[in-house]
């Protein structure tokens, strides 16, 4: 942001001032001083002489974070202010002699690192293809992607609002009530299989928080009970008023952590459902070929060792797999060696695997081995 002047401010018995660097302010720097060393973090000491524990037992960390929190509620009515209250630097410094030595960590750092995204080539390649002859999926990709984003910011009434919109939208039949929204969920069996699915491969909150869902979800409960779940809580995030006894807070985010979770479940199974065309049968064979042409077909190489019952001697045989590539990866030479097995089990179904060995075909460089023990061997 740009603050066009600036000084120091209260807070916490402290002060805050805005870093600036090139005219830009990127951080806030808190100071309290006269604090006890007690409250820099520690080492504790394990039964095992090798191992310790650090613990983090400063008391005024949380309630600076709350009051920025507080602050940013402010100016977001009327700015779109990113504040990264859990990306923070803490610096523990002595201030009288007598205090060197007692603080054995004198600094913290925590950050939110976010991982570069695996995607499939072949994915990318198919996307484009079925993108020649229709718009794509970009009802149901855009509010299940803006779902997963709330869930990466822990914004879970917003992800939760994002799912349920495309599931009313989808499947809900043009029904609004309650009564009727859930009676259309209900009837409508390709929407019970996915919530049965999204049940069964549910993510978990952190550190076993408890909610209404998540006590619903541990009882092992029937579709009919998760369907009217999600529609009651419908009713509660999208027109709970704030003039009830019981509302609900935007700032109090972790009750719906759950229901979050299991909500974005069933929207990626629905964007899934909806992206379907791109695994059309043809896409893959254009996919092979635009590879063959661009000189992008790598050949795996397994040479295999087996016995078939009746004889005490081991057979040897090649086989040669032709996929899209350039190079050996973890995605391919899985694929790789599945095809392997597969084949083995059709081909050789009595027969005793002894070992095989994978190479790039023309290349020493080992994709796996395989080797078999006899049953019953030490």
């Amino acid at each position: 942001m740009i603050i066009d002047d600036h000084w120091e401010v209260p807070i916490q018995n402290g002060s805050l001032r805005a870093i600036e660097i090139k005219g830009k302010v990127d951080a806030f720097e808190i100071t309290i001083k006269n604090q006890p060393v007690a409250y820099a973090m520690q080492f504790i000491q394990a039964n095992d002489e090798n191992m310790a524990t650090i613990i983090h037992t400063d008391p005024l960390l949380a309630p600076i974070q709350n009051q920025l929190n507080a602050a940013m509620s402010f100016l977001h009515c009327y700015f779109s202010v990113d504040l990264k209250l859990d990306d923070y630097e803490v610096r523990y410094e002595a201030e009288t002699p007598d205090e060197e030595g007692k603080i054995p960590i004198p600094t913290m750092k925590t950050d939110q690192h976010e991982l570069p995204l695996p995607l499939p080539f072949d994915m990318l390649t198919r996307a484009i293809m079925a993108a020649e002859s229709s718009s794509g999926p970009q009802f149901e990709a855009t509010l299940t992607s803006f779902a997963r984003a709330a869930i990466g910011e822990r914004r879970y009434i917003d992800s939760f609002r994002y799912s349920f919109l495309l599931i009313e939208s989808v499947y809900g039949g043009g029904q609004f009530k309650t009564a009727a929204l859930k009676s259309a969920l209900k009837q409508n069996h390709p929407f019970r299989e996915i919530v049965r699915l999204a049940i069964s491969d549910r993510i978990k909150p952190h550190k076993n928080k408890t909610s209404d869902t998540e006590a619903l979800l541990s009882q092992n409960p029937s579709i009919d009970i998760v369907i009217d779940h999600l529609v009651e809580k419908r009713g509660f995030y999208f027109h709970g008023n704030i003039k009830r006894q019981k509302y609900w807070k935007p700032n109090d985010q972790t009750e719906a952590e759950s229901l979050a979770n299991l909500a974005v479940g069933i929207a990626q199974l629905i964007s899934h459902e909806a992206a379907t065309p791109m695994f059309d049968e043809n896409y893959g064979e254009r996919h092979f070929k635009n590879a063959k042409s661009a000189g992008a077909i790598i050949v795996f190489e397994i040479k295999f060792k087996y016995k078939n019952p009746e004889e005490s001697f081991s057979r040897e045989h090649m086989l040669n797999i032709s996929v899209p590539g350039t190079k050996p990866t973890p995605q391919n030479s899985l694929y790789i060696l599945e095809q392997f097995i597969e084949h083995f089990k059709h081909h050789l179904p009595v027969s005793g695997l002894d070992e095989a060995i994978c190479k790039v075909k023309d290349s020493p460089n080992v994709v796996f081995e395989i080797k078999m023990y006899p049953v019953g061997r030490q």
